[in-house]
């Protein structure tokens, strides 16, 4: 691996056996394997790997501390759903695991479509869930770098709340998943980024 660079995998957390190439075993998507899979990945001088998310799959909040918590230096790059979480709930979460981890998650906030009205949301266009994401993270930067943040807007409200940990890791976005602020499009951006970038 060069040096100086971040190297990510990808972890195919399934329940159905052989997702992407998955080797289609009994177990596949147990805790062994998913560690042997990191512990693998962190031996042979990978950052990390991308633990994706969707309905009818494995909670990736779950996978990922279960995963910081067996490995010294794997970085889960934890994929996560605008309409799943709500951003007082996400920035308390990602905050906690980033601080108990030593600083090594990741964050992949994704708009994509998925099952949503089984987990109680709504579909809608892409433009809406563009905007939706946009607003989710501008809300995160807000409850990550601010104190007594209130907000009420069209997706995400919130009234006079603090954060008490602040998220010290990074947040990606997946390339043509994300919004940003002018293409709705991509980013790849930290969260001094976003405080430019979408303040």
């Amino acid at each position: 691996m060069g040096r100086g660079a971040n190297y990510l995998w990808y972890i195919p957390n399934d329940t159905k056996a052989g997702h992407r190439g998955d080797v289609a075993v009994e177990g596949h998507d147990s805790l062994e394997a998913l560690t042997a899979q990191a512990t693998g990945l962190e031996e042979s001088g990978w950052t990390g790997a991308l633990i994706g998310t969707g309905w009818s799959r494995p909670d990736t909040f779950t996978v990922a501390t279960a995963l910081v918590a067996r490995t010294k230096t794997f970085e889960p790059l934890i994929a996560v759903r605008a309409g799943y979480w709500s951003p007082a709930h996400f920035a308390a979460s990602a905050a906690t695991l980033d601080a108990l981890s030593g600083g090594h998650i990741r964050i992949n906030i994704v708009s994509g479509k998925d099952d949503l009205a089984a987990y109680g949301d709504s579909e809608g266009d892409q433009e809406d869930r563009y905007a939706r994401t946009k607003a989710f993270m501008r809300l995160v930067r807000r409850l990550s770098t601010e104190e007594d943040v209130s907000y009420a807007g069209r997706y995400f409200h919130v009234s006079g709340s603090t954060v008490q940990r602040r998220i010290g890791g990074k947040v990606w976005c997946a390339p043509g998943r994300a919004a940003s602020c002018q293409s709705g499009r991509s980013c790849q951006t930290t969260l001094q980024g976003l405080r430019h970038r979408h303040g």
